[in-house]
C-alpha cells in the first residue's frame, strides 16, 4: 500500500520552492501516481528555476543510495517464526524508515547548500512529457505524442474523440454500425476500420492516413470550400485551423517520408554491437532532445542495449552509470556526451 504522500497539493506551492523540489526529488524516489506525475510536470515548467533545484536535489539523492539501503534493512519485519507482540523497540524499528527518510530529506538541503560539487559535474536535466498509448473501451488503439490530450465520448451510435490539442495517432477497430470520429478544430475526421494520425496546431489541422480510408469533412458551424473529402493510405492533407477559404489539396506521401512524419512514435530500438554515435542517432529522430558526442574514441565506443525510442532519460543514466559518461546542456536545450 502506498504511504500518505508527503508531496506538495500543487505546483503552485507557497513553501519555499528549494523545499517543493526535495519534496519532489524524494517521492520520485519512492514513486509517483499518474497525477502526481502531470503536477511535477507543471510544477517544474511553472519556472526554469525549478527545474535547476529539482536536478540538484535529485542528484543529491543519489548520494543517499546506502541511507536507503539501511532504511531497508531497518524497516523490515520480523520472521513470521520469530514474531511476537510490538515492543518498544520494535515500533522504533517499524519509525525507522520513515525517519531516516526525513533525515535524508534534511541532508539534501545541507548538501545543495554546500559548493563542495561545481555546477559542470551536475547532470543536466531531461524533463520530457511522456508519449502515452492508450486502449479504448471498443479496442481501438491511440497513441499520444508529448503534451497531447483527447476527450472521448462514445455513444451507442458513435465513437467520438476529440483531439484537444497536440497529436495523436488512431488504429481503429472495425465497427461498420459505430463510425469512428475524430473532431480536431475546424475539422471531422470519419473512419469505420483504418489507422490515421491527426495534428492539430494553433493554425492547421493536418490527417495522415497509414492504412484504409477516412473521410475530412468541416466541423459543424464550419463553412464548407468543398464537399467531405476521402484520403487513402499514404495520402495526407492539411487544413487550415478557420475556416477553409479554397478546397484543400491531397499529398501522397513515400514510405520514407511517413516514416519520418511519425517518427515521434515510441518504438523498441535494439543495439548490437553498435557505435555510440548510431545509437545516438537513432534515438534524435524520435525525440526533441538532441544528443551530441564530439569526441572520436567515445563515437566509437560500442554498445548492446535495448530501449524504447523516447525513453532518452534512461538512455543517458545508463551511460552515466556504466560507461563514465556525463551529458552537460548545451544552450540550444541538447545535451553533450562526454566522458568524465
Amino acid at each position: 500500500m502506498r504511504r500518505p504522500s508527503r508531496l506538495p497539493t500543487t505546483f503552485a506551492s507557497p513553501e519555499p520552492a528549494g523545499r517543493t523540489a526535495a519534496r519532489w526529488a524524494l517521492g520520485v524516489v519512492e514513486g509517483l501516481t499518474p497525477e502526481q506525475e502531470a503536477e511535477l510536470a507543471d510544477w517544474l515548467a511553472a519556472d526554469p528555476s525549478h527545474v535547476r533545484l529539482f536536478e540538484e536535489y535529485r542528484r543529491a539523492w543519489d548520494r543517499f543510495t546506502p541511507l536507503a539501503a539501511a532504511v531497508a534493512i531497518t524497516a523490515a519485519e520480523p520472521d513470521a517464526g520469530q514474531f511476537a507482540p510490538r515492543s518498544r523497540l520494535n515500533r522504533v524499528r517499524w519509525l525507522a524508515g520513515p525517519a531516516l527518510a526525513a533525515a535524508a530529506l534534511i541532508a539534501f538541503g545541507l548538501w545543495w547548500q554546500s559548493p563542495a560539487v561545481p555546477p559542470a559535474a551536475r547532470t543536466a536535466p531531461i524533463v520530457l512529457s511522456p508519449i502515452e498509448q492508450r486502449t479504448l473501451l471498443d479496442g481501438s488503439a491511440v497513441e499520444l505524442n508529448r503534451g497531447a490530450e483527447i476527450a472521448v465520448a462514445f455513444t451507442p451510435a458513435v465513437r467520438q474523440v476529440e483531439l484537444v490539442r497536440g497529436e495523436a495517432t488512431f488504429t481503429v477497430a472495425k465497427n461498420p454500425e459505430r463510425p469512428f470520429v475524430v473532431a480536431a478544430g475546424s475539422v471531422v475526421v470519419r473512419a469505420v476500420g483504418t489507422a490515421f494520425n491527426v495534428r492539430r496546431s494553433a493554425d492547421a489541422v493536418e490527417v495522415l492516413v497509414t492504412e484504409g480510408v477516412v473521410s475530412i469533412e468541416p466541423a459543424v458551424g464550419m463553412p464548407a470550400a468543398t464537399g467531405p473529402v476521402r484520403l487513402g493510405a499514404g495520402q495526407q492533407i492539411v487544413m487550415p485551423g478557420t475556416a477553409p477559404v479554397a478546397p484543400p489539396s491531397v499529398a501522397t506521401l513515400s514510405p520514407h517520408e511517413i516514416d519520418q512524419r511519425l517518427a515521434w512514435q515510441s518504438r523498441l530500438l535494439e543495439f548490437d554491437d553498435t557505435p555510440l554515435t548510431e545509437i545516438i542517432t537513432a534515438f534524435n529522430r524520435h525525440n526533441p532532445i538532441t544528443l551530441v558526442v564530439d569526441e572520436p574514441a567515445l563515437a566509437a565506443l560500442r554498445m548492446t542495449a535495448t530501449f524504447r525510442s523516447d525513453n532518452v532519460d534512461g538512455f543517458v543514466r545508463l551511460l552515466e552509470a556504466n560507461y563514465g559518461i556525463s551529458a552537460s546542456a548545451r544552450a540550444d536545450g541538447g545535451l553533450v556526451l562526454s566522458r568524465r
